[in-house]
């Protein structure tokens, strides 16, 4: 995963932004390139789409996404649980980030559906679908939060 952090050198809020993605990021137990991209002038701001500083994006989408007719050098405001703030919360970015994990990716979604059924989200039983009168699961798989491998079950005989 790859992160950019937009900023501009007068923004007041683009350190503890850092400091809160890092914080997130080690929470999470995800492993990303942080790369801090400086904006310098409003030509760059235009050419960037920066939406303010600081802002987060992963593989090159704004994590708090946003059309503006003038992008230009400025500060931008998050909608904390205490009220607006010059950068996310820990907490807020942790939620963005979960979004964007490999396991939550629209690729990985499709797998599930295409080759199991899932019972709860850490649990799914895998079925042939390709036939249309399918003998029921083949195996059990059980994760933990982090889509680690807790249990893997396979029936000899599927019902």
């Amino acid at each position: 995963m790859q992160i950019d952090l937009l900023y501009f050198e007068g923004c007041p809020s683009w350190h503890a932004g850092l400091e809160n993605l890092k914080a997130a990021l080690e929470a999470e137990g995800l492993v990303a390139e942080i790369h801090l991209v400086c904006v310098k002038e409003d030509p760059d701001a235009a050419r960037l789409r920066f939406l303010g500083s600081p802002s987060f994006r992963v593989n090159d989408a704004d994590l708090w996404s946003g059309e503006r007719r003038r992008y230009t050098m400025s500060c931008r405001v998050y909608a904390t649980s205490k009220g607006l703030r010059g950068a996310p919360t820990m907490e807020m970015l942790r939620e963005k980030l979960r979004a964007q994990s490999p396991h939550n990716s629209k690729y990985s979604q499709l797998s599930w559906r295409l080759y199991g059924t899932t019972n709860r989200h850490d649990q799914a039983s895998f079925l042939p679908r390709s036939l249309p009168d399918s003998p029921g699961p083949v195996c059990t798989l059980e994760t933990d939060s982090k889509l680690r491998v807790k249990k893997f079950e396979k029936r000899k005989n599927p019902t």
